[in-house]
């Protein structure tokens, strides 16, 4: 996933490369999609609130059940740069997923960044490929959603 706008590109080229390829698909059979989470916040945005809604977004995607881990890739010079980030989700070890970080500017360039998030992520999928996905009962969910305590 980036931390902004401008990592978006990359991060969709790496999930793009690693989904399409069938021999991935065959080994790691509990592994059903490679997928990037882009979206256009992060960089030449507002500090504050809308900093704060992106980062809970991003902590809230890596968290979910059904993730079973994160390359988090940043530019390098965004307000919500490596820094920022792993500041934010430091707590995260706590989810036993593996989250990795790849900066475009550190690693020498998109074309790196590319090679290198693709090794991480390849890498991971050992370790990644035994978690089941999660079976969320649709009856439960309603239920919690109809209770007014809960709200």
């Amino acid at each position: 996933m980036p931390t902004s706008l401008c990592a978006g590109d990359i991060v969709s080229k790496i999930a793009y490369a690693l989904d399409k390829n069938e021999t991935i698909k065959k080994k790691y059979e509990n592994i059903d999609g490679i997928v990037a989470a882009v979206h256009t916040e992060g960089c030449g945005c507002n500090d504050g609130e809308i900093i704060e809604r992106l980062m809970r977004t991003l902590k809230n995607t890596i968290t979910h059940p059904n993730v079973g881990g994160a390359l988090v890739v940043n530019l390098g010079c965004e307000k919500t740069n490596y820094k920022v980030v792993s500041e934010y989700f430091h707590g995260l070890s706590s989810c036993k997923k593996p989250i990795d970080y790849v900066s475009i500017q550190k690693v020498g360039g998109t074309r790196n960044a590319f090679e290198t998030g693709k090794d991480v992520i390849l890498a991971r999928l050992n370790e990644v490929n035994p978690a089941a996905q999660k079976l969320l009962i649709l009856s439960i969910i309603l239920s919690v959603l109809e209770n007014k305590d809960c709200q």
